[in-house]
């Protein structure tokens, strides 16, 4: 996959405290989660718990 780091004068909107943006290619097909194995849906949810984990508070 290609990947690029977004220069800042093209960011969308600011993200205060942040020091890169980076932008990915998009996946060339849909995924659903009923498709994924409970493996995948495990990770999945445990990636978006660390995520929100991690977050700054607001």
């Amino acid at each position: 996959m290609n990947s690029r780091e977004v220069p800042r004068a093209e960011w969308p909107y600011a993200f205060p405290g942040a020091a890169y943006l980076i932008e990915h290619e998009r996946v060339p097909f849909i995924s659903y989660p009923y498709e994924w194995s409970f493996s995948e849906l495990k990770a999945a949810a445990l990636h978006h718990l660390d995520l929100q984990r991690l977050a700054p508070r607001t």
